[in-house]
């Protein structure tokens, strides 16, 4: 049976992104699938997970900003910059007030550098950044400029504080919180991680696992999403009989009298079909980028 689409998935506390998407690919019996987006093993919220075709687009998501809830304790520090590793109290020193912290929230907000957390998926000279550490081996790392569109400081009770951050693709949100503690002078590591939200979709839509092992097999179909709902942002345009069959034999068709500016655009044929997406050329032309499968 193919079965295709995308599945706002609530990932639990504990476990690995790989792992979340091993158990819920075998709930429905299938070896083609990804995720859209690595969460740690100690955070929790939106994985989408995209199957069948709709793994050619995951990348859209995976590449598109997220927003995160985390809890952080200030006076401490984490090898890990998490609860899951060896925590070690600082020095006794004055933890900054709200006005502080707001102030010092701010200065993180816009282009930023982050060097990668040792314990981290990154390949440096070809092997996994944990591994090594694991190893109690440190090495270099080139830091990565990152985007944060915004901070907020949602609560502050003596050494615990929660934020909302909205941030770009590659943030890590350990080393966030590590070099706002570093900043206000008295260390800090992230207690609790909950991504919110992945580009427009929220985890008010997601389901978990508990949920999904509990429903019938065609229930857990009806749960995925069509594979251009992680695409919606972008405008669509409704083509011909014989421009469909062009643009699925990779041709380029006219559009130059249609108004429409865009990076991408969604391609749907006569019948109202999502086909793929692509882009429109200097000449006004719609260029297929990536389509379905017609198989």
């Amino acid at each position: 049976m193919k079965v295709e689409g995308i599945l706002l998935f609530d990932k639990h506390r504990g476990i690995s992104s790989n792992n979340a998407l091993q158990k819920v690919r075998s709930l429905y019996g299938l070896s083609k699938a990804g995720h859209t987006g690595t969460l740690d093993p100690f955070a929790t919220g939106l994985l989408p997970i995209c199957f069948g075709e709709s793994t050619k687009f995951a990348h859209y998501l995976l590449n598109s900003d997220k927003t995160y809830e985390v809890v952080g304790r200030l006076g401490w520090n984490s090898s890990t910059g998490d609860p899951e590793g060896h925590l070690t109290r600082g020095n006794s020193v004055e933890l900054p007030s709200k006005d502080v912290m707001i102030a010092t929230l701010k200065s993180f907000e816009g282009v930023i550098e982050q060097v990668p957390p040792m314990f981290s998926a990154i390949k440096v000279g070809g092997e996994r950044l944990y591994r090594l550490a694991r190893k109690g081996l440190q090495t270099r790392r080139a830091p990565r400029i990152v985007k944060i569109k915004e901070i907020l400081l949602k609560s502050l009770e003596s050494e615990f504080f929660t934020l909302k951050v909205s941030c770009g693709k590659g943030t890590y949100i350990r080393t966030l919180i590590s070099d706002l503690g570093k900043k206000l002078g008295c260390n800090a590591y992230a207690t609790g991680l909950r991504r919110v939200g992945v580009s427009d979709f929220t985890v008010d839509s997601a389901t978990n696992f508990q949920i999904l092992e509990s429903m019938k097999f065609d229930d857990r179909l009806k749960a995925l999403r069509p594979t251009d709902f992680l695409l919606e942002r972008y405008p669509s345009i409704f083509f011909s009989e014989t421009e469909s069959s062009m643009i699925r034999n990779g041709q380029n068709v006219d559009i130059s009298h249609q108004n429409v500016k865009s990076s991408l655009i969604r391609a749907y044929d006569s019948g109202r079909k999502f086909m793929g997406i692509g882009q429109i050329t200097a000449r006004g032309q719609f260029k297929p980028v990536r389509l379905l499968s017609t198989n």
